[in-house]
């Protein structure tokens, strides 16, 4: 192994960097890591930390993984609910302030259903600024790994060239381009420049608009997938993701049953390979994802749907030195899990 190479993340060492910090911050206070908060058909409930201070219980659940689709989300909220129920049971106090804290950042969207539903979130961001206020962005440095050098690093460059008017976003464009026809042909060019921008390398850059012999298949884009280690091998291995076939639709409403049915259409074992995805503005109907279900049993054809949410957080991701990936593996894993 390079000695040079960043040593892997750990989900223990971000516990006990919040741990020290919470403790700093608040040292009139009693800090408790890995304490049971109660029981829930049969198995115990743990909070990674607990924070008593005054008549204020702060729980913590420390994940490693953030969860980067909207239905780990919702799972998630459903068993933070349940901590705070236990706690409140537990201590007898209503007072209890529930805490997700993740080494990344979540997009806005996410952010928001976490506000709704009163989880408090603990982002980069936030553990950064709080080790650097008692003394730990060292530590703070080491645990969250290259992606926080990166990020400083980015901030360096913003401040050395603020003078000049920094170009737009890819999360602005996407944001500020309306679903609908109109706007159909840019959505595709700025949806190729995004997967582009993620995935190439270790993907080929995309061949755009490719149609098969007869010309009666049409692809907005096709990326060529040669890579030879790591997450994209083992969809080419698993998925016969030799070409990774990308359709875009920027629909004011749900992608649909023919949608579905279309990208499938391009996909062939001996041409593309097996592997879609769908790139929309607010997902799937039931009807389409019965339809995936029905593909991937019948035929072994894999398709994915990213929606805006989903793009927003693979490019979070990247611009915080994260894996964009794990938006896709974590869609594949929710969609087998849930067969």
């Amino acid at each position: 192994m390079d000695s040079l190479e960043e040593p892997p993340f750990r989900e223990v060492q971000l516990v006990r960097l919040l741990a020290e910090i919470l403790r700093r911050l608040h040292p009139d206070a009693v800090v408790e890591d890995d304490l049971s908060v109660g029981q829930m058909v049969g198995r115990a409930l743990r909070m990674d930390i607990v924070l008593f201070e005054d008549d204020v219980i702060y729980a913590v659940d420390v994940k490693g993984i953030p969860p980067q689709t909207s239905a780990r989300l919702e799972e998630l909220l459903l068993r933070l609910d349940e901590y705070r129920d236990a706690i409140v049971k537990k201590y007898r106090n209503s007072r209890v302030e529930v805490i997700l804290a993740i080494p990344g950042e979540l997009t806005p969207e996410k952010v928001r259903q976490l506000d709704v539903a009163s989880i408090g979130l603990w982002d980069r961001s936030w553990i950064s600024n709080a080790a650097s206020e008692v003394g730990l962005s060292y530590e703070a440095e080491i645990v969250l790994g290259a992606a926080a050098r990166r990020s400083a690093q980015q901030s360096f460059e913003r401040r050395r060239f603020e003078t000049l008017p920094p170009p737009p976003s890819f999360q602005a464009m996407l944001q500020s381009l309306p679903p609908g026809k109109p706007g159909w042909s840019q959505y595709q060019k700025l949806c190729k420049n995004i997967f582009e921008h993620l995935f190439c390398p270790p993907l080929s850059s995309p061949i755009e608009e490719s149609s098969n012999e007869a010309k009666v298949n049409r692809r907005d884009f096709v990326v060529p997938n040669y890579a030879n280690d790591g997450f994209w091998m083992f969809l080419r291995t698993h998925y016969r993701a030799d070409y990774v076939v990308v359709d875009a639709k920027n629909l004011t409403g749900m992608s649909t049953k023919s949608h579905v049915l279309q990208v499938c259409n391009y996909m062939t074992p001996h041409g593309t390979g097996l592997f879609g995805v769908i790139i929309t503005r607010k997902g799937t109907d039931r009807a389409a994802d019965y339809t995936r279900r029905e593909q991937w049993v019948l035929h072994g054809k894999m398709v994915i749907v990213l929606s805006d949410d989903d793009i927003l957080q693979m490019l979070n991701n990247h611009d915080a030195g994260d894996d964009p990936a794990a938006v896709i593996r974590q869609k594949i894993e929710d969609f087998r899990l849930a067969m």
